[in-house]
Formats: C-alpha cells, sequence, structure tokens
C-alpha cells in the first residue's frame, strides 16, 4: 500500500516538473537554481553559496547550510546544468516524508490504517504536491524534522532517557533540519513536551 502511495504521490509531484522556474516562489527558486549553478561552475563548497546579484562577484550570501543546491551541482557536474534536477531533488524528500508519515503513525497509533492514512494525506495533499517539487530547500527540512521527530520519538519511549545512539541519531536529524532551514527548530517543541510529559523536568 504505501508503494502505491509513493507511486501516486511521484505522479502527482511530476506534473509540470520541467517547467521554468517561475512557479512561486520564484525568486526563492531562482537564487536556489543560482547558487546550484555556481556550485557546479565556480566553487563547489557548500559553506561558500554565491548567487546572481548584480556587481562584481563573489556574491557570496549568508544562508542556510545549501543542502539542495549542493546535490543539485553534484547532478549538474555529471549530467549538465538543468534546473530539473533541482526539482527532482525535492520531489525525492517529499516522498521520504511520505514514507516517514507513514511508519511514524503506523507506530505511534500502532494501526496498519493510521500509517496508511498519513502517507496517504500527505502524498495527495495540494500544499505538500506543490511545495514537494520547487526549487527551495523546504523538503529537505521538512523531511529531516520528520525523521528527527520520529528518531526522538522512539528515543523517548524505548531508550528510557540513555544517551545512546538512537538519542544521537535523533540529534543528528534535528541538526540537518536546523541546518537545512531555520524553521526545523520547531522540531524541537513537541520533543520537549514528549520527554517533560514522560520524565518530568529532570
Amino acid at each position: 500500500m504505501l508503494g502505491l502511495l509513493l507511486l501516486l504521490g511521484l505522479a502527482l509531484r511530476l506534473k509540470g516538473i520541467h517547467d521554468p522556474l517561475l512557479d512561486h516562489p520564484g525568486w526563492r527558486q531562482g537564487d536556489t537554481a543560482a547558487i546550484a549553478r555556481n556550485f557546479a561552475t565556480l566553487d563547489l563548497n557548500p559553506l561558500n553559496p554565491q548567487v546572481d546579484y548584480d556587481g562584481p562577484p563573489p556574491n557570496v550570501v549568508e544562508l542556510e547550510l545549501q543542502i539542495v543546491p549542493f546535490l543539485a551541482a553534484l547532478l549538474y557536474k555529471i549530467f549538465g546544468v538543468h534546473p530539473v534536477f533541482g526539482r527532482a531533488i525535492s520531489v525525492g524528500f517529499s516522498l521520504v516524508t511520505v514514507a516517514l508519515a507513514y511508519f511514524f503513525a503506523r507506530r505511534l497509533f500502532r494501526s496498519e490504517v493510521a500509517g496508511v492514512a498519513a502517507a496517504a494525506a500527505l502524498a495527495v495533499y495540494p500544499g505538500s504536491v506543490y511545495y514537494g517539487r520547487t526549487f527551495t530547500p523546504d523538503t529537505a527540512m521538512v523531511a529531516f524534522a520528520t525523521a528527527a521527530l520520529y528518531a526522538g520519538f522512539s528515543w523517548i519511549v524505548d531508550r528510557g532517557s540513555r544517551i545512546d545512539r538512537t538519542f544521537w541519531f535523533a540529534a543528528l536529524l534535528a541538526a540537518l533540519a536546523v541546518l537545512a532551514k531555520p524553521m526545523g527548530a520547531l522540531v524541537l517543541v513537541p520533543l520537549a513536551a514528549l520527554a517533560i510529559w514522560k520524565y518530568g523536568l529532570r
């Protein structure tokens, strides 16, 4: 069932994948595509993102860690500069989130139906479909945040608050969510609330 939902989600997200990066948010997609192209053609350094602003180069900007543009730049190096690769990476992260929603809801509610319902909602929800193919960092942030929430839940519920590999895995995923886009820090709110509910303020 999950495989069918992923295929459905993929089919919906492939619509317009070859379109120019003029759909909303056009300015952000344009900057993201420019950063990816400049990674591939100027400096393949994820800590040195450059955009195409007027004025003499380098046009380095202070942004979040450019995970999606860097992955796109790696594909640009192999196949040439085609913005469709940026959209495809976003689609991949979006489908990972659909799968994570399935496994997390199934675990949380101890129900296969809950897992299917969560994955189905995320696979076909118009906002998820639309932003699931935009060349922006949002899909990476949501995927890492969802994975961090799932891993953090597993650590809090299963591990008895022991600091072990599960904790560090959840922490790494949360860090990647924040680095992908600072709004990813919101994932810490439900994790902190769950930990306090389970173990108190200690």
